[in-house]
């Protein structure tokens, strides 16, 4: 208590504060006891040792003043522990990441650094409390946000040894202790904002740079989730504080060392703190230029701490160009807040809520979570979209503005109970490049909250044709503007389900718009008629999600189809046929748009343009396709356009008619439909090079795209070229695919209509048989029970039944409407491969790998009769009588055969009638005898008979076919 603390004196200090020989601390600043320090006058001090630490602590926010409450960190951990040597004392110090508020639901980590003599405690904890503000104030403030605090040692004094590491080791370790907690609590692409604290600030710019370019890939993580950093009192351009360094542990004489290393720094001509701030504002300058802004605020103190004055000058504690705010305290109290009502804790409070709300926006994704969406959905949206509109002649404002001020869309767009608007019109109204306006308007309409997805289905791309690509695609729109999303994938995608399951891609559509930090959502789906695969399930999600979700709202437009009215009966409809007048105003806006480009492009004169736009409005009936195929085709007429023009019907179905007879009456008309036969097999679209290579004609031309371009302009105005593909120019009304039927999980082996055409059955190697309706693609029936691939499958005369035949050597009969087994035929000792029904429906017959055919009866299930082909057969049909059965390689006759009476044990041999091929498939046969020898390489791999015709497929590539003059051939051979 007695101990002295000497001081000496410079006789070149003048003035400044009194010099009291009782209480010399009170009286000089660090500046003037760095002039003492130089001096060689001594001056005493007669105080107790500990008081004067304390007063020393007190300057830098470090220990609680004499009165205040311990926090709760102090009383669990033990600050000081002694060493062996008597008397001496070690700090146990709180460093690391500690976890002051956790939040399962979190965006964004907030993480408090402290400064210079403090603690991640004590630092932010007012006198009086027990827990520091972030963890009592804070949580019920910002609900999604984890809230931790950082503790390094920062005591530049020590009883015992100081610490001797230096910034930059401080800053390693804060980098590498908060990606470890974020890897650890699953955070690792969660945005994070900093709050600092004096010396903390300098640490935590030093991290962010040692993270930017660090070559550990998950060290970078921090620099590239830092959503902003809040500087309290940071020093960034230095401190008088760095003149404590000059101030040597002995002559201090109250402590034992001094960690210099950390006042250095401050020094305002410090290379590395010059260092730090230059990289900090070339990385700023480069995150701006990239398009990424780091929110910075720079708070400081307005109040002096008393002896020593402002610790951190407004000038040092300023950003150029960034956020200046005061608070009213001095350096330490500006940190420590005991209420909300608090002034300064409102305005950091203001700029953390702010943030927050931004940070779901902020999610940066990691290598695996981009991997993961680019599985989703390959390409941008966005690019598909302007190819779609520049396929159509691009998007013209005039056209669309009619919609958006239409009555039934402005209740859509402002009223919160009208979530479904479906746009419905026929084909050719232009419904697509009114959804295209659509989107263009809610993109520049919506708040930057809000989100926006959209997808425009096409019938003839396989990829954008059905009801998971939808969802794929809106998922990975709404991931883009809101990448927090992405865990919702990832949660499945790394459990390695099906991406492709329209199961999966509904549950994470769900997932999505259930996230509790989902805002205002916009999804918008064009062309439902065109989506050939789970239209019916995109339908019923689209009517159960817009009744649950009040944040969203859907708009999706299509043809007049019944199946589609029957299910958006309920919704908001804004019908183009009832906003005729609206359509037919457009359309002539359309008009006077294409015709003032052709007359500027084929230089007509006034009376031709006018000419041309009135024939095309008294005919366009409100159709937009009629105009854009008519202009299309005047493009390439090259005088008289009028009447050329006037020999175009009005009408879609007219006008196509007159175009295939302008085809057909062309030089080029082979070519032409050769070409347009190949784009109607081929089911997708396109590339010039694919079609070169499937003509012989353009084989030539494959890598001279010009000249294939020209060519195809002699189709008239079918087709149109988008980047080397090319396309039906209106693609859905050239789609051969009706309906796509998924729902097996492995190959289709076998698919027939029933004779009525309203039912398909598919069998497939799952083992399951599938019966579909033909016309909506609805599966109705699953028909299980068979325990290998199914190899045939066939309906009954009257579609009442099913039979199938299986690898298990089984045939199995079927209830097609209840889906029953009704018979399982047993008898065969090899996989069946065929099977039919008779006419009557009574019989069936069935081929094996096993070289026999049998026949059974329908509804007893009994084998009635059995035939040894001497080879492996396929039974085809029964004739009308039952009195003869085709096979593939030939006909045979059926004896009377009784359903009563079980087949004889020997099974007969067959007895062809009319053509056939013999067992050893060396010569076409004539009622079972040789007719015709076939020589080796017209010997066929595969073939096929009737009672007059055999086709025989050979391993050469020919294909040869055999008609036979049954009544000729019996004069020859009766002559003979």
């Amino acid at each position: 208590m007695g101990e002295v603390m000497l001081l000496r004196a410079s006789s070149a200090v003048s003035g400044g504060a009194a010099h009291s020989p009782q209480y010399p601390f009170l009286s000089f600043t660090f500046r003037t006891l760095e002039a003492l320090v130089s001096g060689n006058s001594y001056y005493t001090y007669y105080g107790p040792k500990k008081a004067a630490m304390r007063k020393l602590k007190e300057a830098f926010g470090g220990r609680q003043r004499k009165g205040q409450a311990p926090s709760s960190e102090e009383v669990n951990q033990p600050k000081l522990s002694q060493s062996s040597a008597k008397g001496s004392f070690s700090l146990v110090f709180p460093d690391g990441v500690e976890v002051l508020h956790d939040c399962p639901d979190a965006t964004v980590d907030i993480c408090f650094v402290h400064g210079l003599t403090g603690d991640r405690t004590t630092t932010w904890t007012a006198q009086g409390q027990s827990d520091p503000w972030p963890k009592t104030l804070l949580p019920s403030k910002l609900s999604t946000a984890r809230i931790l605090t950082y503790g390094y040692d920062a005591y530049v004094v020590r009883k015992s040894v100081a610490g001797s590491n230096r910034l930059i080791d401080h800053a390693t370790n804060l980098l590498n202790d908060l990606t470890t907690d974020r890897d650890l609590h699953n955070a690792a692409s969660r945005p994070i904002i900093f709050v600092t604290h004096s010396l903390g600030g300098l640490v935590c710019k030093k991290a962010i740079l040692r993270s930017r370019n660090n070559p550990d890939a998950h060290l970078r993580n921090i620099f590239n989730c830092t959503k902003g950093i809040i500087f309290m009192g940071t020093p960034h351009k230095g401190s008088w504080m760095a003149d404590w360094a000059k101030i040597s542990a002995g002559a201090l004489g109250l402590v034992k060392s001094t960690n210099k290393s950390l006042l250095d720094v401050l020094r305002t001509d410090n290379q590395l703190l010059e260092a730090i701030q230059f990289d900090f504002w070339s990385m700023i300058r480069e995150l701006r230029e990239s398009g990424r802004r780091l929110e910075v605020i720079c708070f400081f103190e307005e109040l002096p701490l008393p002896v020593v004055g402002k610790v951190v000058s407004k000038d040092s504690a300023t950003l150029e160009g960034y956020n200046l705010i005061s608070i009213h305290a001095n350096h330490r109290d500006m940190v420590r807040f005991s209420s909300v009502n608090d002034n300064g804790f409102k305005r950091l409070l203001g700029e953390l809520v702010r943030w927050e709300s931004d940070s779901r926006t902020l999610y940066v994704m990691n290598d695996n979570d981009r991997l993961c969406l680019k599985s989703l959905w390959p390409t941008d949206p966005k690019i598909e979209k302007t190819q779609i509109q520049q396929t159509k002649g691009g998007l013209l404002e005039d056209v669309c503005r009619w919609i958006l001020e239409n009555p039934d869309f402005r209740r859509w767009r402002v009223d919160q109970n009208t979530r479904l608007l479906w746009i419905r019109g026929d084909p050719g109204k232009g419904k697509t490049m009114l959804v295209c306006g659509i989107v263009e308007e809610l993109k520049k309409s919506i708040s930057g909250s809000e989100l926006l997805s959209f997808f425009f289905c096409q019938a003839a791309d396989s990829r954008i044709n059905n009801a998971t690509a939808v969802l794929r695609c809106l998922i990975r729109q709404l991931v883009d503007q809101q990448p927090s999303l992405i865990s919702h994938i990832r949660k499945r995608y790394d459990l390695y389900e099906d991406m492709n399951s329209w199961y999966t891609m509904s549950q994470i559509l769900t997932d999505v718009l259930e996230d509790y930090a989902m805002p205002s959502t916009f999804l918008v789906i064009d062309g439902l008629d065109e989506c050939r695969a789970g239209l019916s399930e995109l339908l019923n999600m689209i009517m159960h999600n817009w009744s649950s979700y009040s944040h969203v709202k859907w708009l999706v437009s299509s043809r007049n189809w019944p199946s589609i009215k029957e299910r958006l009966d309920t919704a908001e409809q804004l019908s183009l046929e009832l906003n005729a007048k609206s359509v037919s105003t457009a359309v002539q806006q359309y008009i006077d748009h294409q015709v003032h480009q052709l007359a500027k492009r084929k230089k007509y004169n006034s009376k031709t343009q006018n000419a041309v736009r009135q024939h095309l409005c008294e005919n366009a009936k409100g159709t937009f396709l009629w105009v854009a195929l008519v202009c299309q085709y005047l493009e390439r007429v090259q005088w008289n356009p009028l009447a050329k023009m006037k020999t175009f019907p009005p009408g879609l179905d007219s006008l196509y008619q007159r175009m295939m007879q302008e085809i057909r009456e062309s030089e080029e008309d082979g070519l032409c439909r050769e070409i347009l036969g190949f784009m109607a097999a081929a089911y997708r679209p396109i590339t010039l090079q694919e079609l070169a290579s499937f003509s012989n004609i353009l084989a030539d031309y494959s890598n001279d795209d010009e000249t294939l371009k020209q060519t195809i302009s002699l189709c008239g105005s079918f087709l149109t070229i988008r980047e080397g593909t090319v396309y039906f120019v209106h693609q859905d009304d050239w789609s051969a695919c009706l309906q796509t039927l998924e729902g097996h999980s492995a190959f289709v082996d076998c698919v027939v209509f029933s004779h009525d055409s309203k039912l398909v059955a598919s069998a497939s190697d799952d083992g399951t048989v599938k019966i579909w309706d033909a016309t909506s693609g609805h599966c109705l029936q699953t028909l299980e029970g068979h325990r290998f691939s199914i190899n045939s499958v066939v309906f009954s005369h009257d579609s009442k039944l099913v039979a199938s035949a299986s690898y298990d050597q089984t045939v199995k009969i079927w209830d097609a409407t209840s889906g029953h087994c009704l018979q399982t035929l047993e008898g065969h000792r090899a996989f069946v491969n065929s099977v039919v029904f008779s006419h009557d429906s009574k019989l069936v017959a069935s081929a094996s790998d096993d070289q026999t055919v049998k026949i059974w009866d329908a509804t007893s299930g009994h084998c009635v009769q059995t035939f040894n082909a001497g080879r492996v057969a396929t039974v085809k049909s029964f004739d009308i009588t039952n009195s003869h059965l085709e096979l593939n390689s030939g006909t045979i006759h059926l004896s009377s055969v009784s359903r009563a009476i079980p087949a004889k044990p020997n099974p007969e041999a067959l007895k062809y009638q009319g053509c056939g091929i013999s067992a050893d498939e060396t010569w076409i046969t004539w009622d079972t005898g040789n007719l015709l020898w076939l020589p080796p390489e017209y010997r066929p791999g595969v073939f096929d008979a009737t009672l007059s015709a055999i086709c025989l497929g050979c391993d050469s590539g020919r294909v040869l076919i055999f008609n036979i003059d049954s009544q000729r051939l019996s004069h020859s051979l009766t002559n003979t």
